[in-house]
C-alpha cells in the first residue's frame, strides 16, 4: 500500500473539514503529516486528489466571502454584543457606504453617466487653389 493511500485517501473527509473550518493549507498538510512538496506531487499525480483540493478551495473561498459580507454589514447596521457588559456598536458610515456602492450601484456609485447626443460629423476638404 503506498504512503498516497495510507495518509491521504482515507482522510478525505478530514480534508474537507479543514478547508470548511477555513484552516490554512499549510496547517491541513502539517495535519496529514506530509510536506508541502509532498501534497503538490499527489495533487499533481492523484486526479482524484486534484478535484478534491480544488472543489474545497473554491467551498471555503465561497464561505470565507459570505463570512466577510455578513460581517460588513453587521459593521454597517451596528450591533449589540453580548456578555455581561452588552455594548452598543454604532453602524459604521464607511461600511455603510462601501456595501451600497457595492450592492447597489445603480443607485450609489460616485460617478454619474450622463448621455450626451451625438454631434454629426464634420468634413473639411481643402481646395489646392486656396493653398
Amino acid at each position: 500500500m503506498s504512503k498516497y493511500d495510507e495518509k491521504i485517501r482515507d482522510s478525505f473527509d478530514e480534508i474537507r473539514k479543514c478547508y470548511l473550518a477555513l484552516c490554512p493549507e499549510s496547517e491541513i498538510i502539517t495535519k496529514l503529516g506530509i510536506s508541502r512538496r509532498t501534497f503538490d506531487r499527489y495533487r499533481n499525480e492523484y486526479p482524484e486528489f486534484r478535484a478534491l483540493i480544488d472543489e474545497c478551495r473554491e467551498e471555503a473561498a465561497a464561505k470565507a466571502a459570505e463570512e466577510v459580507e455578513n460581517a460588513l454589514l453587521k459593521r454597517a447596521t451596528g450591533y449589540d454584543t453580548g456578555g455581561e457588559t452588552p455594548k452598543h456598536i454604532p453602524p459604521d458610515v464607511r461600511a455603510a457606504i462601501f456595501y451600497l456602492k457595492n450592492r447597489r450601484p445603480a443607485l450609489w456609485k460616485d460617478r454619474q453617466e450622463i448621455a450626451v447626443p451625438e454631434l454629426p460629423e464634420i468634413h473639411l476638404t481643402v481646395e489646392e487653389a486656396e493653398l
